[in-house]
């Protein structure tokens, strides 16, 4: 029990965090065959890797670039599958941006890397709660 609790006191654990925001991120999109509103669950996946990141800033940027890794993941995965540029020239068309599908494709990920970086943060302030705010000198 000692050792599970030095893990979770270490300072930087900036990759670690990383890397779990990016495979929850990929596992509980899993849910969007099933659940219309998965994509909420990146907040969760978010809040997993900020919880382990001891500062505001990394807490945000680890939940942002985990969620916009495993999103990339998912498109590029769909990009093989079909044609998914296609599709995203299409809603662009009716959103009134011509063939630019590539702007929705980077505005999908800017705002899942968002929603992930607010999970980060929500997860380091429960972290603060949880284990107390070291007093910097």
């Amino acid at each position: 029990m000692d050792e599970l609790e030095k893990f979770f006191k270490q300072k930087n654990k900036f990759l670690i965090g990383l890397i779990i925001t990016t495979v929850t991120g990929f596992l509980l999109q899993l849910f969007g065959f099933i659940w219309e509103y998965a994509w909420l669950l990146n907040l969760v996946a978010g809040f997993l890797g900020g919880f382990l990141v001891k500062s505001g800033g990394k807490s945000f940027l680890v939940g942002f670039l985990g969620i916009i890794c495993s999103w990339g993941i998912y498109f590029i995965i769909w990009a093989f599958q079909g044609p998914f540029l296609t599709f995203a020239n299409i809603i662009a068309s009716i959103m009134g941006l011509g063939d630019l599908g590539v702007i929705i494709i980077f505005m999908a990920l800017l705002i899942g890397g968002i929603l992930g970086g607010l999970g980060g943060l929500n997860g380091y302030f429960v972290s603060i709660f949880v284990y107390g705010q070291e007093q910097s000198k």
